[in-house]
């Protein structure tokens, strides 16, 4: 007879937590094509890092048809985005960049999800 392991960590996958600005880190990148016209989707798990919800996973992806999406996002992994060349984004090489998420929730198909909502640059320390 097969049984299910709930994990620790499967506690925080889905729970909804206040809009805000978290840090976090890209935990995974997924490449797949889209279910609507088949063009590149690249879904990415960002878990964030620090404070009260250290640990809780979130989702955003990526679509090669809406490019202007990603820009914040290069910018806050350290990219450098000159608006004049293309500039060609590799998101594996994005794995492990650390960086704030902004959250929303939003209703989606009568349940309240997360939503990622924008990209910063990780807070820079200070010395004292």
């Amino acid at each position: 007879m097969a049984k299910m392991t709930i994990l620790p960590e499967d506690h925080l996958k889905g729970k909804v937590i206040p809009p805000g600005v978290y840090p976090a880190e890209v935990a995974d990148v997924e490449e797949k094509p889209a279910k609507k016209d088949q063009s590149q989707n690249w879904n990415l798990t960002f878990k964030i890092t620090e404070g009260e919800y250290k640990g809780v996973v979130v989702f955003k992806t990526f679509n090669e048809k809406w490019t202007p999406s990603a820009i914040p996002f290069v910018e806050a992994c350290g990219g450098n985005i000159d608006p004049k060349k293309p500039y060609d984004l590799d998101f594996h090489k994005a794995l492990k960049c650390k960086l704030r998420i902004v959250l929303k929730n939003k209703l989606y198909e009568g349940n309240m999800r997360n939503e990622v909502d924008g990209f910063l640059p990780p807070e820079k320390l200070t010395q004292t």
